[in-house]
């Protein structure tokens, strides 16, 4: 009994992750982005949800349950191309539509931040697998840091706790978690100086 609860992941570790998922990011951050517009940028904010989380979410569980995805965390690198590829051509017709109807710039934005990081994440899993958490959640914190400035560097938490816990739960080594903060905070930084 002893050793098994040796092996296993801490509590911590697999709590994080699952608050802290893509998924989770990908409601947060456009949620975040609309608060500076007030009731107007959160309405706004619920719609991008509906292309950044929850569209991509409904891809995901489908494949869990008719085509054999190992997780929704989808942690084989073979099974990630078709799904993520879906769910990032999602990000992009909320994108569309947003800047159609004219939604506020920084929602905008957290979708285009969203969008380019899941397709980044996709074409490097192709090859090998990095962290889309890590990633994720450093492209968010770079959109964060973009929009409120030096207060939006306490997402910096956030980002090593994710780290932190997908190695102790087995997930990734540190050199895909590193590449997944690389990925996540040039793909963030950059969208969001473009586009923010």
């Amino acid at each position: 009994m002893t050793a098994l609860a040796d092996t296993s992941p801490p509590l911590a570790a697999r709590i994080i992750s699952e608050a802290l998922a893509p998924g989770v990011v990908a409601v947060l951050l456009p949620i975040l982005a609309g608060l500076p517009s007030g009731w107007r940028g959160l309405g706004w904010a619920l719609l991008a949800v509906v292309f950044t989380a929850a569209l991509p979410l409904a891809i995901i569980l489908t494949g869990v349950r008719l085509y054999g995805l190992s997780s929704h965390h989808i942690d084989r690198r073979e099974q990630r191309a078709i799904p993520l590829s879906l769910s990032v051509l999602a990000v992009a017709v909320g994108w569309g539509l947003l800047t159609r109807l004219n939604a506020p710039m920084t929602v905008r934005a957290a979708v285009a931040v969203l969008g380019a990081v899941g397709a980044v994440v996709t074409a490097a899993n192709l090859l090998w697998k990095l962290s889309a958490h890590a990633a994720t959640i450093t492209a968010a914190a770079a959109a964060l840091v973009g929009l409120y400035g030096p207060p939006g560097t306490i997402a910096a938490l956030a980002v090593a706790a994710v780290c932190w816990a997908r190695v102790r739960v087995g997930a990734h080594d540190l050199a895909q978690i590193a590449a997944g903060v690389v990925v996540g905070l040039v793909t963030g930084a950059a969208v969001w100086a473009a586009i923010g």
